[in-house]
């Protein structure tokens, strides 16, 4: 079962016997906005929100990139294919390679050598 942003946040919460008043505090939200995070009825917050609720649940470096990867994932505006989220949730490197690119500024010309690369390689 593939774990959503949501059920991420409150599985953190709770093995940090947190309630969700005080991760709201935390992050400068209303509980009754985190409630909607937790159940899936809203989608992550921003990132300042983000990073306020990594330092209160005290994610270590993993656990954030995961939190980051699945709040991403979150929004409705994410036009990807289900399978292709599917897989980049379930695999780390290809999460990395994302990141990596985003910080860098990968380019559209460099993304299309990269994929000529792998298609030589495994065609």
């Amino acid at each position: 079962m593939k774990q959503t942003f949501g059920e991420f946040v409150r599985e953190k919460r709770k093995e940090r016997s947190m309630t969700i008043k005080k991760l709201s505090s935390l992050a400068g939200v209303s509980t009754v906005y985190m409630s909607y995070i937790e159940n899936g009825l809203r989608p992550a917050p921003s990132e300042k929100v983000l990073d306020k609720i990594a330092a209160a649940l005290s994610l270590d470096k993993k656990e954030t990139k995961l939190m980051r990867l699945l709040a991403s994932l979150s929004h409705p505006k994410m036009m990807l294919n289900k399978d292709i989220l599917a897989y980049i949730s379930k695999n780390q490197s290809v999460a990395d390679t994302l990141e990596f690119a985003k910080e860098y500024d990968i380019d559209e010309i460099e993304w299309r050598a990269f994929m000529a690369q792998m298609k030589d390689k495994y065609q």
